[in-house]
């Protein structure tokens, strides 16, 4: 979406007939998704009195930013936003009073039939433009004597129709809090596109992630003391129980922050109470149980049972399974090898943004082809090994061998399509993941070590080079000496995301868990 004056410090405010929490940002440029006159005051109040821990960088919380600022904190992600300060000067205080009010039952928002109320809270927050979602907004915004942007009306359209009302008996999933890899997101985005009377909420906590950048989009993003707080807890559970009907709760974390307990099984039962629907997502080290793996795979990372990473793996992975045995929740893998550790579970393919990850030049078109390398754990890729095989051969000058390390999410599309060989992993977890995937979308020959059984598992040929760390070399060195045959199967990698991964199969899933 393209905002005039983006290239100043301006206050942005996108006004609709129906409210939902969205937050976007443009370099310097906030906008907000503001609640329009419809909105109850119960849901108002909400906003009001947790807007700092859910939103803490849209303008529309400014009041918080300076309360911060004047206690003295860090200012940590809100040091951007102060340079912001005389555009937030100009909005008006939301702070609401922190005494307990009377419960009562809770209304759904209605649409706005008049724009009066919506004229008054666009003059009380006086922006420098408008992007008037409807009719509403468009005379409010007039009336209010706003400047109102009608630029990429057909983006703004789109937009809208995700926001709009559904009916009262229409599924609201809310799939979190991990949101790895933005697979969250996608998955919501993935069944609205199908179902498009479904709503769906994307949560991501923000849990370390070590020396990974990791900013994938998410419809709700929460910061790690905010899920820890009890006061947020209690807004937030109010929320999840009374606005939502499905719950999937991902790698085993809890989805109502930690008041219930440390893993989502302690959420199931109080989720169940209140009449949602709950299921579980497993998307790997949890559930995978290490030492049935060394038993299985010749070239398992957890052969050695002591090792720290495997014993602590071993804990997690024990801890789940005693927990699965009680258990009836519907359950999902997102890589077919999990089927392995749990068989009663389905598959829920990964779901890849095809435009972002685009093909990239042709391959093998150079007389060093460039092989990389980008692994998130290094000891469950066999990285060691991976060395181990390609720097003799580029110190012979027959590749050009790089690690990737440290890029951001945003920049990882060009860095793989920058290659010609993908080496993902070697040592045997079984099965191929996102990195593959994003591999195969961006036309790259991907070699990784998947077990038969796992490919068996496809109803279709898996476009995947096999390798291990005995025969690694001798792979690059084949795919080097037949560089036509193995360009086709980096063509096939790519049909083969677009058929399994593009959000249809994961949609067909999901929408079967809602109905069911």
């Amino acid at each position: 979406m393209k905002l005039a004056a983006a290239d100043a410090a301006v206050t942005v405010l996108i006004a609709g007939a129906y409210w939902e929490r969205r937050e976007h940002r443009f370099g310097d440029v906030a906008v907000i998704w503001l609640p329009a006159s419809g909105v109850t005051g119960w849901l108002e109040r909400a906003v009001r009195r947790t807007v700092g821990a859910l939103l803490p960088r849209l303008l529309h919380a400014g009041v918080v930013l300076r309360n911060r600022l004047e206690e003295g904190r860090r200012l940590g992600k809100y040091r951007r936003l102060a340079r912001l300060l005389p555009a937030v000067s100009r909005l008006r205080d939301l702070s609401t009073s922190s005494r307990p009010r009377q419960r009562r039952s809770p209304r759904r928002p209605r649409p706005v039939t008049a724009e009066h109320d919506l004229v008054a809270e666009l003059r009380a927050l006086r922006p420098d433009i408008v992007h008037a979602l409807d009719p509403v907004a468009s005379r409010a915004a007039r009336r209010a004597g706003a400047d109102v942007s009608e630029s990429d009306a057909a983006r703004i359209a789109t937009e809208t129709a995700r926001f709009a009302p559904r009916s009262p008996a229409a599924p609201r999933l809310l799939i979190g809090p991990r949101n790895g890899n933005g697979q969250a997101w996608a998955w919501a985005r993935a069944v609205e596109a199908w179902s498009p009377d479904v709503r769906s909420t994307a949560l991501a906590v923000g849990f370390p992630a070590g020396e990974l950048r990791l900013d994938f989009p998410a419809d709700v993003r929460v910061t790690l003391d905010d899920w820890g707080s009890r006061r947020w807890q209690r807004w937030w559970v109010s929320h999840v129980l009374a606005d939502f009907t499905h719950v999937l709760l991902e790698t085993g974390e809890p989805m109502l922050g930690r008041q219930n307990g440390d893993d989502a099984f302690a959420d199931l039962p109080v989720l169940r109470q209140h009449g949602l629907t709950a299921g579980l997502i497993f998307r790997g080290s949890e559930l995978r149980d290490p030492r049935a793996h060394a038993a299985r795979e010749p070239h398992s990372p957890f052969a050695e049972p002591s090792d720290p990473l495997t014993a602590r793996l071993q804990g997690r992975a024990d801890r789940v399974h005693a927990q699965l045995e009680h258990c009836d929740a519907p359950c999902f893998v997102t890589t077919l090898d999990l089927l392995d550790d749990l068989p009663r579970a389905q598959w829920l393919p990964h779901v890849l943004d095809l435009e972002r990850w685009g093909p990239g030049p042709p391959i093998l078109e150079r007389r060093v082809p460039v092989v990389v390398h980008a692994p998130t754990r290094e000891s469950l890729k066999g990285s060691q090994a991976i060395d181990a095989a390609c720097e003799p051969l580029a110190a012979a000058g027959r590749i050009d061998y790089r690690r990737l390390r440290g890029i951001p999410s945003g920049q990882m599309p060009a860095a793989l399509r920058s290659a010609d060989v993908l080496v993902d992993q070697v040592v045997n977890v079984g099965s191929y993941g996102a990195l593959s995937l994003q591999g195969m979308a961006s036309g790259r020959l991907v070699v990784a070590n998947v077990s038969d059984h796992v490919r068996a598992r496809l109803d279709a040929e898996l476009p995947v080079v096999q390798a291990t760390p005995d025969t690694l070399a001798g792979v690059l060195e084949d795919v080097v000496g037949r560089r036509a045959e193995h360009t086709e199967i980096a063509a096939a990698g790519r049909r083969h995301v677009e058929r399994f991964h593009s959000g249809r199969h994961s949609a067909e899933k999901l929408l079967a868990f809602l109905s069911g």
